[in-house]
């Protein structure tokens, strides 16, 4: 459902023109702004909702839901009726008003947005909403302000326990934003999301935390989620950067496999409160490392790395975590053309992503050295030597023929502030912290950041001679190889324990690029 907060009936109908309600099954319309235009000319209203063409709720809120309305009961009353005659299939009346608004000739939302931050807490609003529906008609909606993803998984959990399409289930703010995605794969009746950009149309964001339809589309199977539907998490913080859930919706597309992939702040932890519904985790910056701990077994590459990015769950919680990272990042480097038996190699970072690929590198047989900040993180990767990243300068007189940037710098709108500053002979330490004389020509340099494709450090290197792999490559890689994981129950039920045929490969990697594609913008190259 996309939700309009127009401020006049024009703007409504550019927004309405313009497609703003694209891919939307149901409109949520806000009469916050359009008290006098629908007092001075109802028909106007009555005329604007049949040119929306999908059932409409109508909604009217103050401060009490996010909204701008000043009004009084009695007007707020007038408004809501005068909804119900132009045709709005549900009218949506906050738990506060709910007796002294009355019948509306429609059926009705009874809503709150009261803070909630336990299953207990959430039962309580629950009952006192229940109270006011009449059954088999209304629909109540709990909408608490999220403080944390924490309290979003657990929304989550408690919207599975109601009768499915009795109740709206959503999160608001930027933490509970996820619970958007997947309120229906819960039994939530409804969810909301922002609509389509639309020039001039002038239309408020309805509350914190929302989607835009059309990520919510791209993420979303087919016609949206059910409680049948697969449910996995990315996990990480900062999230918002990530391509992962339309990557992964890509593939899922293709290979009618049903399941969602949502983003989170949760950690892998807190992920794992969602239960029996949830099949897998994709795990990213920072929990790589620590959610080793989490699962019962560990494949090779994840024990010998000591972290994973990717955890498949069953009935017993998180049976097993895996690293696709590894493989991935030496498939991209081979792809290049680069051999890289005996080569030398730097990797610069001392995470995760850099965790691997030291494992990748030494596994292929080439010589690594590790650069950090502090020269014991950069031992820790157990590489063949470590080096601070201010030892850069000089490594010996070894230039090495394969460079890895394995850190979040040069994420495009990462948070990371330009440094006044900068050493001698050294990229922007906004950028990855590359000495230029070891950009030369015959090195390889792999940079693991994909936004944007070609960041700084990839087309420094290019401009000086130097072979480049984009970081989209080493993404797509692991993502494929994580795809299969975390929704291997899927596949298996739909195509058998071989999994999907070779043209379904193809197509679904093909689908997972062009969606990466389009979350950056189509800055392909």
């Amino acid at each position: 459902m996309v939700s309009l907060l127009p401020r006049s009936f024009e703007a409504l109908g550019r927004a309405l023109e313009g497609g703003a309600c694209s891919g939307a099954d149901v409109v949520e319309l806000r009469l916050d702004h359009l008290a006098g235009e629908v007092d001075r000319d109802p028909a106007g209203l009555r005329s604007l909702m049949v040119r929306v063409g999908r059932p409409v709720i109508a909604a009217v809120h103050g401060e009490e839901g996010f909204g701008v309305f000043a009004g009084g009961v009695g007007e707020r009353r007038e408004l809501l009726l005068a909804a119900a005659s132009a045709g709005a299939s549900f009218v949506d009346v906050d738990e506060r008003f709910a007796r002294e608004v009355g019948e509306l000739g429609a059926a009705r939302i009874i809503s709150t947005h009261r803070a909630a931050r336990t299953g207990a807490e959430l039962d309580a609003l629950a009952a006192r909403l229940d109270a006011l529906a009449e059954p088999c008609r209304d629909l109540v909606k709990v909408a608490p302000a999220a403080e944390t993803a924490a309290q979003g998984v657990e929304l989550l959990r408690w919207l599975g326990q109601r009768d499915p399409g009795t109740t709206v289930a959503v999160s608001t703010g930027v933490p509970g934003s996820f619970t958007r995605l997947l309120a229906p794969a819960f039994g939530g009746a409804l969810t909301f999301a922002a609509p389509a950009p639309v020039p001039g149309a002038d239309l408020g964001l309805a509350a914190p935390g929302q989607l835009s339809v059309d990520h919510v589309r791209a993420v979303w199977p087919g016609s949206g989620p059910s409680t049948g539907t697969d449910v996995a998490l990315v996990c990480g913080d900062p999230i918002g950067h990530s391509a992962g859930p339309v990557v992964h919706g890509a593939a899922l597309a293709v290979t009618g496999v049903d399941g969602v992939l949502a983003p989170t702040l949760a950690s892998p932890a807190e992920a794992l409160g969602l239960g029996s519904r949830l099949v897998g985790l994709s795990v990213t910056a920072p929990y790589k490392v620590a959610a080793m701990g989490l699962v019962g077994a560990a494949s090779s590459a994840a024990r010998a790395i000591g972290a994973l990015n990717t955890i498949e769950v069953g009935a017993g919680g998180a049976e097993r975590g895996s690293n696709s990272d590894a493989p991935a990042v030496r498939a991209a480097l081979e792809a290049s053309g680069v051999d890289l038996r005996g080569a030398a190699a730097l990797v610069v970072g001392a995470g995760g992503a850099a965790r691997a690929a030291v494992h990748a590198l030494q596994e292929a047989g080439a010589s690594v050295t590790v650069a950090a900040r502090r020269v014991e993180a950069a031992a820790a990767l157990s590489g063949d030597r470590a080096v601070s990243l201010e030892a850069l300068s000089d490594l010996d007189g070894e230039v090495p023929r394969v460079i890895v940037h394995a850190t979040p710098l040069g994420t495009e709108a990462s948070g990371h502030a330009p440094s006044a500053t900068k050493p001698p002979g050294m990229a922007d330490r906004s950028e990855a912290p590359i000495p230029l004389a070891l950009l030369t020509p015959g090195v390889t340099v792999l940079d693991a950041v994909y936004r944007p494709r070609r960041t700084r450090l990839l087309r420094l290197a290019a401009s000086r001679g130097a072979v480049t792999v984009e970081g989209a490559e080493w993404f797509l890689q692991q993502a494929w190889l994580q795809h299969l994981r975390i929704f291997r129950r899927g596949y298996e039920a739909r195509y058998g324990a071989t999994g999907p045929p070779p043209a379904v490969v193809t197509a679904a990697k093909a689908a997972m690029a062009r969606a990466l594609d389009a979350w950056l913008g189509g800055d392909a190259r």
